[in-house]
């Protein structure tokens, strides 16, 4: 883009740089690329869920089980369960509430 300056020389102004986006083969840290093959394996092992014999119903008479293992993960999974929106507003979430209290 260019634009006039004082005395009418013309400035040129760079446009923004792109953003660079890391990869990393570590699942515990950033994003992994999901397009290699051990990225791959680290995406089917994030996202399989648990054994279908661990697995509860969500049922009445599970609720007190359900919410004994949100409050023991509550740190874990912190705004998973804490911070929830209620309000959307342009795309972005306000007047957050707790699923567990």
């Amino acid at each position: 883009m260019a634009g006039l300056a004082a005395g009418g020389a013309a400035v040129v102004v760079p446009p923004a740089p792109a953003r660079i986006e890391v990869w990393t083969e570590n699942p515990l840290t950033g994003n992994f690329n999901p397009g290699t093959t051990s990225g791959q394996k680290i995406f089917l092992e994030k996202t399989k869920g648990l054994d279908a014999d661990k697995r509860l119903a969500l049922t009445n008479s599970n609720s007190a089980k359900i919410m004994a293992i949100l409050k023991v993960n509550e740190q874990i999974m912190g705004g998973l369960v804490t911070g929830i929106p209620t309000i959307y507003a342009g795309g972005t979430g306000g007047a957050l509430m707790n699923l567990i209290s």
